[in-house]
């Protein structure tokens, strides 16, 4: 498997994970609402349930350099790895950056 794999199997996982969000919270607002039939508020909570497999998981998403895909020392603020911060970094490309003794 490549590094691409990972980057695509990630993307995935956002895209469920927003889906998924979203659908979450419209039915917690439908059984937190109290004037709705129960029988609607049931249906729900076990839609709500069923929802909570598969891409409910926040913990899978991994943020991951845009330029390498390495998934460790990720700086948030640019969207890439460190090896990848500092060679955009050395020849100019992100600005209010320092050198570092490199």
């Amino acid at each position: 498997m490549g590094k691409f794999y990972f980057h695509k199997k990630n993307l995935k996982y956002r895209f469920g994970f927003s889906l998924v969000d979203l659908k979450s919270k419209i039915l917690k607002g439908l059984i937190s609402f109290d004037s709705s039939p129960k029988i609607h508020r049931a249906v729900s909570l076990y839609h709500l349930g069923i929802l909570n497999s598969g891409f409910s998981r926040r913990t899978r998403i991994r943020n991951r350099c845009l330029k390498t895909f390495f998934p460790r020392s990720f700086y948030s603020k640019f969207l890439l790895g460190r090896f990848a911060l500092r060679d955009q970094a050395r020849h100019g490309f992100v600005f209010g950056y320092r050198k570092f003794g490199w």
